[in-house]
């Protein structure tokens, strides 16, 4: 009867915020009494975050709740004995139908103390993450502030933050996410310094280099170490000393020789024998060439004189049989006028 007294007297207190639940009845079974562990709220009354505070002294006994056996989040004063349990604790307790662990009443209702909240979050905790470096203390108040894990930026540098990058699965310390964002991760922002492409950094390197006009490329030609645009490797292949070219003015002449354009005037200098004989079998060639000409020509010559006397033989035959059949006719109208 005391501590309902103290809960209603609560009411109209701002030490307390009325939170008020009735709990449904069930047999009293030894189940009731049965230690349930739910999920812890933060100092910020975040009930889907499970937390265990490590702080730097021994904990309260009267600031322990006896379901979870840690330190109270958002605590509430229950009506039928007057102890406080985590507010995620209780309120299973009641949703499941159990009974108050401590004095085992069906009936009961909860509310929030502000006052014991306040003696929780005045307790000294070290950072969540100081086993993973970081040498934080301070109030448990003070703990979502310095931690401020739901953003980018925070003062704890230990706190695994997701990349802010679209399509970026990377999870890592808050210390390494300005590296990261700058030039490790592939859906980073990025643009071609050859064109001005813009796209991520994967999608870039990727798929644009391989084909980007403007990329600089290496020289095909072995020994020339020379980077040009991707659009002007056909022109540089004309003006590339180590291109391979041929004997351009000899090789009319029957040269077949070949080189690096930067040797062609060194051979041009040292392979002057070589290409006066080229010049000389070539000459002889055509010479035989244009005697063998001479000689088709003679035949042809001679052909043409024997055809023109065959034809002069028919052309007399036919004008002698002309002449013969005029005086035939001729001899014929002479008799028929006599």
């Amino acid at each position: 009867q005391e501590a309902k007294k103290q809960l209603m007297d609560a009411t109209s207190d701002d030490t307390y915020a009325s939170e008020d639940t009735n709990a449904s009845g069930s047999d009293d079974t030894a189940d009731d009494c049965a230690p349930v562990r739910p999920s812890r709220l933060s100092s910020s009354g975040d009930s889907s975050i499970s937390e265990d505070y490590d702080f730097l002294e021994a904990l309260p006994e009267d600031l322990t709740c006896s379901i979870c056996l840690s330190a109270f989040a958002r605590p509430h004063l229950v009506s039928c004995c007057g102890h406080h349990f985590c507010e995620a604790c209780i309120a299973q307790v009641k949703r499941e139908g159990r009974a108050c662990p401590m004095c085992r009443e069906l009936g009961f209702v909860s509310m929030l103390n502000k006052a014991v909240q306040r003696r929780v979050n005045q307790l000294l905790v070290k950072c969540p993450h100081s086993s993973s470096g970081c040498s934080w203390t301070g109030k448990l108040s003070d703990k979502d502030m310095h931690v401020n894990a739901a953003k980018v930026e925070g003062d704890c540098l230990f706190v695994p933050v997701r990349c802010s990058n679209h399509g970026c699965p990377q999870l890592l310390q808050r210390s390494l996410l300005a590296t990261h964002l700058k030039s490790e991760c592939l859906r980073r922002p990025f643009s071609c310094q050859y064109c001005g492409q813009e796209s991520t950094y994967a999608l870039v390197v990727g798929r644009h280099w391989p084909v980007c006009s403007n990329y600089p490329v290496a020289c095909p030609n072995e020994g020339c170490n020379e980077m040009v645009e991707r659009q002007q490797l056909e022109s540089h292949r004309d003006v590339c000393p180590q291109q391979i070219v041929e004997c351009e003015m000899f090789q009319k002449f029957g040269c077949k020789a070949t080189m690096p354009r930067c040797d062609l005037p060194q051979h041009m200098r040292c392979d002057v024998s070589s290409h006066l004989s080229c010049i000389a079998s070539a000459f002889t060639e055509e010479q035989e060439k244009s005697q063998s000409l001479e000689r088709q020509l003679a035949e042809l010559e001679a052909k043409h004189k024997k055809v023109l006397s065959i034809l002069k033989q028919v052309a007399d035959r036919q004008n002698a049989h002309e002449r013969w059949k005029m005086c035939e006719e001729s001899a014929a109208k002479k008799a028929k006028r006599s």
